[in-house]
């Protein structure tokens, strides 16, 4: 049975040792990203997903999102070893770096800086637009105004394009 009276130093030691692995992941993604940087080897990335995707206490889909928004690889599972194997992007495409900046278990929590691109929200809305025609459990309010402003997102699309 646990002796009580040093339940608190053990729980202090859990914490210490917890801050310590992640702290020494980080460390190793670093070194993995240099790697990867300097010699396209993805090879120091993928030992080290295996290692965490092997523990049950480390978030790895959390380390996973990390290491695809700092390098361009992608990460497949291989079924036949049920381990998983990362790689460039494409064999043609130049090797990314992103120099972190924040720490891969602060990464969740960080303001992320998002892109928009109004062209393709608009691709979206004309498809949303046009699927909604197509459907009989849609209804399409304003109808007559809407296949206006379609046919002017079109044009300009269109526009655009050309």
């Amino acid at each position: 049975m646990s002796n009580l009276n040093n339940f608190k130093k053990r729980v202090n030691s859990i914490v210490k040792s917890a801050t310590s692995v992640r702290d020494k992941i980080q460390s190793e993604l670093v070194l993995s990203f240099e790697q990867y940087a300097e010699h396209g080897n993805t090879q120091f990335l993928a030992i080290l997903l295996n290692a965490v995707n092997g523990t049950r206490t480390l978030p790895m889909n959390q380390v996973l999102r990390y290491i695809t928004a700092h390098v361009n690889v992608q990460v497949k599972n291989d079924k036949k070893t049920n381990t998983l194997t990362i790689k460039k992007v494409s064999k043609n495409a130049a090797i990314e770096y992103n120099v972190p900046t924040v720490n891969w278990y602060e990464f969740g929590n960080a303001t992320k800086v998002t892109d928009f691109d109004l062209q393709k929200s608009l691709k979206s809305v004309l498809n949303n637009y046009q699927n909604a025609l197509n459907n009989s459990d849609r209804k399409v309010v304003n109808k007559h105004d809407s296949d206006k402003l379609a046919a002017i997102i079109a044009s300009e699309l269109a526009n655009l394009a050309a």
